[in-house]
């Protein structure tokens, strides 16, 4: 994407009219898509050594697909946010972190009580 905007070596520049956005989601929302898309499972339902190593292969894909997806995302936030950087990134991954937390630790009793600890697990993992 072309925006010609005229970059200046020697001087600070103000990125305002840099579409910070359009320079990460387009990388970014396509490796969470393709993330939500591995799934181990069905290498799970084989016995044979050959197949198991289907298992390690998406597990590579997942860590590498969500790494390369948070960390842009983690990106557009210190970018969006110049004047504070690490408090806005700190901030972004401790709620993110506790709200999570809260919502497990609110529904997990009564999803095993219902569900049993085995389909509780099932259903977690998004099998």
């Amino acid at each position: 994407m072309r925006l010609d905007i005229e970059i200046s070596k020697d001087l600070q520049q103000d990125m305002d009219e840099l579409p910070i956005e359009a320079a990460h989601l387009p990388i970014s929302i396509p490796m969470i898509y393709t993330l939500s898309l591995l799934r181990p499972r069905p290498w799970l339902d084989y016995a044979n050594e050959i197949l198991s190593s289907g298992i390690e292969v998406t597990l590579f894909l997942v860590g590498m697909f969500s790494t390369g997806g948070l960390s842009g995302l983690n990106t557009l936030v210190v970018d969006t946010h110049q004047e504070s950087p690490a408090t806005a990134n700190g901030l972004q991954a401790t709620c993110f972190g506790c709200l999570i937390s809260a919502d497990a630790t609110a529904i997990i009793v009564p999803l095993i009580d219902k569900m049993a600890i085995g389909w509780t697990c099932v259903f977690i993992a998004g099998e």
